[in-house]
């Protein structure tokens, strides 16, 4: 019982501290940083609201997802406290309190084809086991 109790406060403090949204922004062959400035208003405005809607939170977290076709990966996600939203930041103050995941691009990217294998194997062991080695072609 104490555990449930222990839990249920746990929840609540949370539910106080934090809230979590997302953003998906269509990517169309842009580069990474092309993609964060296209998202810079977006990001404000929608911080801007839920601090605006939701007087609770302590913080708010946005996680902004590029989106390619049905594939989705984190481009960057901005923590940003209360305390430091009424201090009236500017968008430009947004990358102090970011993580950048420039690589999570290369997730959205076209896939190249994959290349045909040649696949080699040699006769079996006495214990049934064989033995295959894969040499990729060339071109």
């Amino acid at each position: 019982m104490l555990s449930l109790v222990l839990a249920w406060v746990l929840a609540s403090i949370d539910a106080g501290w934090s809230q979590t949204y997302r953003l998906s922004l269509p990517v169309q062959g842009q580069s990474y940083s092309q993609l964060v400035e296209q998202s810079r208003p977006l990001v404000w405005r929608a911080l801007a609201q839920q601090f605006q809607a939701q007087p609770q939170p302590e913080q708010i977290t946005l996680e902004v997802l590029g989106q390619a076709g049905d594939r989705q990966a984190p481009l960057f996600t901005v923590r940003m406290p209360r305390s430091v939203w009424q201090q009236n930041p500017s968008p430009a103050q947004l990358e102090q309190h970011t993580i950048f995941y420039p690589d999570a691009l290369a997730l959205l990217q076209p896939r190249a084809p994959m290349q045909q294998a040649q696949v080699e194997s040699t006769a079996p062991f006495a214990n049934g086991i064989t033995l295959v080695s894969s040499n990729p072609s060339n071109g």
